[in-house]
């Protein structure tokens, strides 16, 4: 049942909602009406935990000119932004409850602006776990063939994802085995396996959601969920709320029509409205390409890096030092593997020291996977530096000719630093007998995986081209 405001605005009222396609929402039978409370729900948790000190994305260094938020003990502004946020989400609540759903879409849609905000230009630091819902939220609010979109973007988000994995990170889990801990549950030659089978599974398993085949649908399906649940003992919590509910409702056969639902099917009616979401499609691979067009080693230099999905994509550690005259005045340490020592952060977060003192310079060392350190910054002028989002930034380097010492194994999720045991002049990582064996051919597995990426691109291409043109798919 969709109630309108008063007669004076009712024209303009469905214009709005019909553009939106809102009545598919309006109208739907129960997993747009449950998705909209899952997006409630996540939205409180990122305003939850909201980060006032994150800098700004690379495109838009500026953003604190615009938006800023001092927070106590300077300023309540931070909380008020943060109670207003909230009694929208509630209230949205309450009117989507009551049925007054349009008026709850328009208050949910005031909360995608303000995390579309700092989501893609206010916080740069914000983690892919956030993508995953305003990518979707934004589908929901704004695309045509909403339930179809969402799916079939949900299982396009697990191929994306593959693409950071193939590489020593994953292919030799390298990732896990260089961590004190290693990998929950399965020792270090076991996790090379189902590293391995989790590349497989996001690129090609995954399509499978879609499968006519009941079990082997409902096999897929569950692999997913271990894997989330798996993945959260190492992630936490936050990707578990964010990933398992979207799987749930728009994949499991309980709900809705999930069990009869057929995407070529939908695909052929009204073939025009398959556009916006194909298009936005193409946006998400375009950003996922965004660091591979930038030269140079990105795993190594990060640029471009927070572009597209980069959960679980490298392991680093890293030495930052920052000196006026010679005298070291900042000096910091991270063997947290979720801290991707990214030199443009660095950066940015030190430029206040620039008020204080007329020359600094600046080193930073980084190690990926367990790998030697190597100088990627190495300059006199810290404050004379400028970065460039989407072209190679000379004073960041990706060389790997002079090694500055070895790692130990580090840990996930923290910092935990022993002064003596951070750096070592001999290699201390060493990798076992099936990684070394790997490590002979991993050239053509890294290129076994990557023709098989392309060939799955291409096949969803030329799917795609069929379902907007007129006749049979």
């Amino acid at each position: 049942m969709t109630r309108y405001p008063h007669d004076p605005v009712k024209k303009i009222w469905e214009k709005l909602t019909t553009f939106l396609s809102w009545k598919e929402v309006v109208e739907s039978s129960l997993i747009l009406k449950l998705l909209y409370y899952v997006f409630i729900f996540n939205s409180i948790f990122y305003f939850y935990t909201f980060d006032k000190d994150s800098v700004c994305w690379p495109h838009f260094q500026t953003c604190k000119n615009f938006i800023h938020f001092q927070g106590l003990p300077l300023s309540y502004d931070l909380h008020y932004f943060l109670i207003i946020c909230f009694g929208l989400l509630i209230y949205g609540s309450y009117l989507f409850y009551r049925r007054y759903y349009n008026l709850g879409l328009i208050l949910l849609l005031i909360i995608f602006i303000i995390r579309a905000y700092f989501t893609f230009f206010g916080d740069y630091n914000s983690g892919n776990f956030n993508y995953y819902d305003v990518y979707l939220l934004f589908i929901y609010l704004f695309l045509p063939k909403k339930e179809l979109f969402l799916k079939i973007t949900f299982v396009f988000f697990y191929f994306l994802s593959s693409s950071i994995k193939l590489d020593e990170s994953f292919i030799l889990a390298k990732y896990f085995t260089s961590l004190q801990l290693g990998a929950p549950i399965f020792d270090k030659n076991w996790v090379i396996f189902f590293s391995n089978l989790v590349i497989i599974m996001q690129m090609i398993g995954s399509w499978f959601l879609f499968s006519k085949n009941k079990t082997l649908r409902t096999a897929v399906y569950a692999y997913f969920t271990v894997f989330h649940l798996y993945s959260g003992l190492l992630v936490g919590y936050r990707y578990i709320i964010t990933s398992i509910p979207f799987l749930l409702i728009l994949f499991n056969d309980n709900f809705g029509n999930n069990k009869n639902y057929d995407v070529r099917k939908e695909l052929k009616h009204d073939r025009y409205k398959n556009i916006p979401g194909f298009i936005f499609m193409f946006f998400l691979l375009f950003s996922q390409t965004i660091p591979y067009l930038i030269p140079g080693n990105h795993k190594q230099t990060l640029e471009g890096n927070n572009y597209g999905f980069y959960m679980f994509e490298a392991n680093y550690q890293c030495i930052s030092e920052i000196k006026n005259r010679g005298k070291v005045i900042k000096n910091h340490l991270s063997n947290d593997a979720r801290n991707r020592c990214d030199p443009y952060t660095i950066l940015q977060k030190n430029k206040y020291l620039c008020l204080q003192y007329d020359e600094l310079s600046w080193r930073v060392k980084s190690s990926v996977n367990g790998g030697p350190f190597f100088v990627i910054v190495d300059v006199s002028n810290l404050c004379g530096l400028s970065y460039a989002p989407f072209i190679k930034n000379k004073w960041i380097s990706d060389t790997k000719e002079n090694i500055s010492g070895y790692p130990y194994q580090n840990y996930y999720y923290h910092n935990f630093i022993d002064k003596n045991k951070f750096i070592s002049e001999r290699q201390i990582i060493v990798n076992t007998k099936i990684q070394t064996w790997l490590e002979k051919i991993i050239f053509y597995l890294s290129s076994l995986y990557k023709i098989t990426f392309i060939f799955t691109l291409l096949v969803l291409l030329l799917f795609i081209l069929k379902s907007i043109k007129k006749g049979e798919p």
